[in-house]
């Protein structure tokens, strides 16, 4: 582009107004072309490395594995070179870079800002600042967890010997990303030959490649065979695009057909409008298969049946069955009363998917004694009753955590799940193992839980755990307080502020009379305002005592 008479004539004419300036340092080469093509260095987000660092160190090195530029030396180095270099600042091309800034007043040119380096030890004198925690400090209490690990010696997984599936958690925020968390993103590989994603939030992809490297993320690309959405909120489907753009353009420079480019998806019926204004307005080429929720599956009496069962009469069903073959898998859709069309995932590995095909239970349930594992995903929800019942004597839970406890009522507005109600769910489920994941802002480091609880664990971005991990990270949880002080304390300080201020708040309405003690939202009808009304204030209650 830049040679071609049409872009020459056109910097020609800016060329004549910059030389009429008479404050330039070089008046042969005023004209300063700054390239935007995709090509320049892109800056790390430290946060997520120091933090990947400090869990690899000290907790697990094989849960908690190091990204990609850290985990090879000669990697760092060569990174930590080419941000070291410096700009020409009067260069008649520069390539862009984040950060990057051109002076006019005073005329001092490019200006090419200090990147941070990946360094482990600079990430340690950090993270762990004496005022909170020392180095030394919480080096004991580590000590400990691997003495408590030892003696108590946990129980090996049933499923311990199986090689997959392995569970990489690319997302573990709610809402919004931050420095340590982005928004949902479980990237599950069901044997060498065979992911999927559960969830998909914008910034997925550039977590995949930040954990893994780009040669190996585009592999794991076009070994990508289904995205379950649970919802429509961006944080949950976002990134699928993105995704599929990238994955459908590795396969077709593989010279692979077009119609086998698509990648499938899963999702409620919003997801087909919104996948028609995208090919509209940014791209005319398909590059998803979507099915639908509601075509492939019919809703049953949720006492009798939670879980939806297949529509045999479709034409869409006979291609998800392939699919599902392909993969050897059994999906089942749960409806939960987080939005008007929120689902969860019931994934279960049968024994195997062609016996399942022809049992009659296809449409329906994958039984206990035909199923090797199984695997809830609960999406977004508030406790639901009918995913209980539906994730009966499941292999692992991953339940969302929004918020802790103490903002019950918060929850409850947003129709969300505590950490308690996610247990809770979990022991009423009879799962053998619950992964408490999809964590508000407010935690930013450290997860909404603190205390050892049997088969308990919570989710860190990155995190890779096959079912002979589980048994062991429930240890974890009372240790991430020593390594993130800081943050662990500033989490308790804002939790009790809240407490105490819901607290004043309900005395100074209990002393004028007023039932009411929260505001909750417009569609929430007066039964289940009251009701929330009461939890609020019974947890106050317990607090204060």
């Amino acid at each position: 582009m830049f040679y071609s008479n049409q872009y020459q004539k056109f910097v020609q004419k800016l060329e004549e107004c910059a030389l009429q300036k008479s404050d330039t340092k070089d008046p042969t080469t005023t004209l300063k072309h700054l390239v935007l093509d995709g090509t320049g260095f892109v800056t790390d987000r430290v946060g997520m490395y120091s933090q990947t660092f400090i869990l690899n160190r000290f907790f697990d090195s094989k849960v908690y594995p190091l990204l990609f530029d850290m985990a090879d030396s000669d990697t760092v180095s060569k990174r930590n070179e080419t941000i070291s270099k410096n700009i020409d600042p009067f260069s008649s091309v520069v390539t862009a870079e984040p950060y990057l800034q051109f002076s006019l007043r005073p005329w001092t040119g490019f200006n090419k800002p200090t990147y941070p380096h990946l360094n482990g030890d600079e990430f340690v004198s950090q993270i762990f600042d004496p005022v909170y925690m020392s180095l030394q400090e919480a080096e004991e209490q580590f000590v400990k967890m691997r003495e408590s690990i030892e003696s108590n010696k946990p129980p090996a997984h049933r499923l311990a010997s199986e090689a997959y599936p392995e569970i990489t958690f690319l997302g573990t925020a709610s809402s919004s990303p931050n420095k340590y968390r982005n928004i949902s993103c479980i990237l599950m590989q069901l044997d060498p030959d065979n992911y999927i994603m559960l969830d998909c939030g914008e910034g997925s992809l550039s977590q995949l490649y930040a954990l893994h490297g780009v040669e190996k993320g585009n592999n794991i690309l076009r070994k990508l065979r289904l995205i379950l959405v649970t919802h429509m909120h961006a944080d949950h489907h976002g990134g699928v695009f993105t995704v599929a753009l990238v994955r459908s353009s590795l396969l077709k420079s593989d010279g692979i057909d077009q119609s086998n480019c698509l990648l499938p998806v899963l999702a409620p019926s919003g997801f087909y409008h919104w996948l028609v204004n995208f090919n509209e307005l940014f791209h005319n080429d398909q590059i998803v298969a979507p099915f639908i929720i509601q075509i492939l599956y019919d809703e049953h009496d949720k006492n009798s049946n939670p879980s939806c069962t297949l529509n045999m009469k479709r034409k869409e069903t006979e291609n998800w069955l392939k699919l599902l073959e392909q993969l050897d898998i059994n999906i089942r859709p749960v409806k939960v009363p987080h939005t008007r069309s929120s689902w969860a995932f019931i994934i279960d590995k049968p024994y195997p998917f062609k016996n399942l095909i022809n049992s009659k239970n296809i449409a329906g349930n994958c039984s206990e004694t035909q199923r090797k594992w199984s695997i809830v995903y609960s999406g977004d929800t508030p406790p639901c009753p009918e995913l209980v019942k539906a994730g009966k004597n499941c292999d692992l839970l991953i339940h969302e955590a929004t918020v802790n406890d103490e903002y019950v009522d918060l929850a409850f507005k947003a129709k969300h799940s505590t950490t308690g109600q996610a247990i809770q769910a979990g022991r009423d489920m009879n799962a053998s193992f619950i992964l408490l994941n999809h964590f508000s802002q407010r935690y930013g480091r450290v997860p909404p839980i603190d205390e050892f609880k049997p088969n308990v664990a919570a989710s860190f971005d990155f995190m890779t755990v096959k079912f002979c991990d589980l048994p062991r990270l429930p240890y974890y949880i009372p240790y991430y307080q020593y390594a993130f002080a800081k943050h662990w304390t500033m989490a308790r300080t804002r939790a009790d502020s809240y407490t105490y201020r819901k607290l004043r708040e309900a005395d100074e309405l209990s002393e004028s009379g007023d039932v009411h003690c929260a505001k909750t939202d417009d569609d929430i009808d007066d039964d289940n305002r009251l009701l929330n009304e009461q939890n609020v204030k019974g947890q106050i209650g317990e607090k204060r005592t």
